[in-house]
């Protein structure tokens, strides 16, 4: 807003006329050598109107900081005061996004037959069909070591309480979750496939690119070797979207590895996963998460607010974490009987019991008595 000044905003809620949220603003064009300072021009008077564009308030937008280029992130003043309110999370440092595993077309696969030493496998279908045009790789009828066999789930198929189905995925590692050659030797198939996806990954990287093998793309900065020190349970949301999506992973055997487009905790307490993901998939941490983004990047701002550390004792700890057992069979159930179901189809099925998620996560992360 530099080159304006007597701002005011109308905005419109609930009426789309355009496929993309909008507001209208009117102003007073000062030009570019204006020297009034930005935050002089706050707080900006906002209308608010229904769908029937009448006028149903006025109000006040502001923001939390200003700089040079100008306000950091425009909200109404009631939210403001809101936010000025709240503690970031413990839990921030304790939640990490998952590994790179990409190019997806050469590592992900399906299986053909199987034994308790083997895998002959191919190309999973959908991954490659998805894959942008020079990472289009193929192969049919490839053997491999079972213990190179690992799950992991796209994140189109994680849904609020539910991971609807994983994907088998050939990773180059050993029990510690490291690249080891002599290791490599003694699984002779293995070897064999991993040299011919990373001479295919060495000849189509980007000649900028520094990463000079497919191992090195796949554990990007460590996210791939750290989940070797993953515990029992794991609970995991959505980097990226409109709203949160949460579900609980039983890792007892170790072979699932969490993707990039999700952030993920593990602990071996049951309740403690279960209690997060309650939380996550409550609409209201969702409404307040939009408060303070202004993109579908969600990354760590779960942990913007005081989401508290677990706490047995704590009996509204122990009901999220009752209802969110409960809610994750109830969906495991609805998954399985239409597998094509959308995280929205998910919520308004559900939605009676969100709502009562949304009166303890209110008491509990937002301290409102009900």
């Amino acid at each position: 807003f530099s080159v304006f000044n007597k701002i005011e905003i109308w905005d419109f809620p609930n009426n789309y006329f355009f496929n993309v949220e909008h507001i209208c603003l009117k102003a007073k064009y000062v030009g570019k050598n204006s020297e009034i300072q930005i935050s002089e021009k706050y707080p900006i008077k906002t209308k608010i109107f229904d769908n029937a564009l009448e006028l149903q308030r006025v109000t006040n937008y502001s923001s939390l900081d200003f700089d040079e280029k100008g306000a950091k992130i425009i909200l109404p003043e009631q939210d403001l005061k809101f936010l000025n309110t709240l503690s970031e999370s413990q839990y921030r440092r304790k939640f990490f996004q998952g590994a790179t595993l990409v190019p997806r077309a050469l590592v992900f696969f399906k299986i053909d037959e199987e034994n308790e030493k083997y895998l002959q496998i191919s190309s999973d279908p959908e991954v490659k069909l998805r894959a942008k045009k020079n990472w289009k790789y193929s192969f049919q009828n490839k053997k491999i070591e079972s213990k190179f066999n690992f799950k992991a789930f796209l994140n189109k198929d994680l849904i609020p309480f539910c991971i609807k189905r994983f994907k088998r995925v050939f990773l180059p590692i050993n029990e510690n979750f490291e690249f080891d050659e002599t290791f490599l030797r003694k699984n002779p198939k293995a070897l064999e496939f991993y040299d011919e996806l990373n001479k295919f990954y060495r000849e189509n990287k980007r000649e900028t690119s520094e990463i000079d093998n497919l191992f090195s793309n796949l554990n990007y900065w460590n996210k791939l070797t750290k989940q070797i020190n993953n515990k029992q349970y794991i609970v995991v949301y959505n980097a990226s979207g409109s709203r949160l999506k949460s579900a609980v992973i039983d890792n007892e055997e170790k072979e699932i590895i969490i993707c990039s487009e999700n952030y993920y905790y593990s602990t071996d307490s049951q309740n403690e996963a279960h209690y997060l993901s309650a939380i996550f998939n409550s609409p209201i941490l969702s409404k307040n998460i939009k408060l303070i983004k202004s993109s579908r990047h969600i990354h760590k701002r779960p942990f913007s607010f005081p989401i508290p550390l677990y706490d047995e004792k704590n009996d509204l700890h122990r009901k999220l974490a009752k209802k969110s057992q409960k809610y994750h069979t109830i969906v495991q159930d609805l998954a399985f009987n239409n597998p094509k179901i959308t995280p929205e189809k998910v919520r308004t099925f559900i939605y009676q019991k969100l709502m009562k998620l949304d009166n303890l996560t209110k008491e509990v992360v937002f301290k409102i008595q009900l």
